[in-house]
């Protein structure tokens, strides 16, 4: 299912029977602040523009590992995945729902020239809303889910709350990509996001697994860690790297690299100025390596991953 065949069937909206709700004060802004936005769900990692994230990293090929790209590398990936989802959601969303009821509201199921037919479902429980997003080639029996999620409204503010995202890749029946991303979110100061995928990948190539933790909070800093399986001169070893950053964008990364046909587990540290200009490198792989000034970090100790 491409974004451009979901986007096309938008317009059939807009001739849809608009029912009125069964319960006058429950309100469609209601059901609209419940579901999840792009602009909350976006890894900004270092204080990162739209710009640098929608661009491949420049070459830093030198044989020295660029934690610092490596993490706006890893976000960007993510945040395409999730995306994928989301803008659907949101422009789906953008339109009066086909149908109203007391505990819900639901946009579709809409067929256009016979070759897709999607739904946005909603339903709001004592405690929760929650909602399920179908798509697939038209004529499909069952539509499956292509992700789907439930929100607590938060105490300050409805869209302030926690919850979870769970996107199927495989029933993105054109995509390419197989896997399963599972998000549970916290919004009440900020950002706090825990991803974990699931065997992620090009069909019939290899897949990976892997765990993420996302912290920013509102006018601070931030805090991006992750663990995930890589295959490294043919050997299969985990890599865990937590980059940390104040306002402004300066930070420190630092990594470790494991595996059972290791000697030992492997370090490298490095810090960076804001926009990533490295002020200090170090590892400890063969007999050790460091350059730059240790005393321009903005953060003077190591920080292994603790929040996976």
């Amino acid at each position: 299912m491409t974004r451009r065949s979901i986007l096309a069937c938008l317009v059939a909206l807009t001739g849809c029977e608009d029912t009125l709700s069964a319960d006058p004060f429950v309100t469609d802004e209601e059901f609209l602040e419940a579901l999840p936005h792009s602009e909350d769900h976006t890894l900004t990692v270092a204080e990162s523009t739209s710009a640098t994230r929608g661009v491949p990293p420049p070459d830093t090929d030198d044989g020295w590992p660029d934690l610092y790209v490596l993490s706006l590398d890893v976000a960007r990936t993510l945040n395409g995945f999730t995306m994928v989802c989301l803008n659907m959601v949101d422009a789906v969303a953008a339109y009066p729902p086909t149908y109203r009821s007391a505990d819900g509201r639901q946009w579709g199921p809409v067929d256009v020239e016979d070759d897709v037919t999607f739904t946005l479902n909603m339903a709001r429980e004592p405690h929760a809303y929650t909602w399920d997003f179908r798509a697939a080639t038209t004529g499909t029996d069952d539509l499956p889910s292509l992700c789907a999620g439930t929100h607590d409204p938060g105490s300050e503010a409805l869209a302030e709350g926690t919850g979870a995202i769970d996107i199927w890749l495989d029933n993105w029946d054109d995509s390419g990509i197989v896997g399963t991303l599972a998000t549970q979110y916290d919004l009440s100061d900020g950002q706090e996001l825990r991803i974990d995928i699931e065997g992620v990948g090009e069909a019939g190539a290899r897949t990976e697994d892997g765990a993420y933790y996302f912290r920013r909070t509102r006018g601070s800093g931030g805090d991006f860690q992750y663990r995930t399986t890589i295959l490294l001169d043919g050997v299969e070893a985990i890599l865990e790297v937590r980059t940390r950053w104040v306002a402004g964008g300066a930070g420190r990364a630092d990594a470790r690299i494991l595996s059972d046909d290791y000697p030992r587990d492997y370090r490298f540290s490095e810090c960076f100025a804001a926009g990533g200009d490295k002020v200090w490198l170090w590892t400890d792989l063969s007999t050790g390596y460091e350059e730059g000034r240790a005393d321009a970090c903005v953060f003077d100790r190591p920080a292994a991953v603790d929040q996976i």
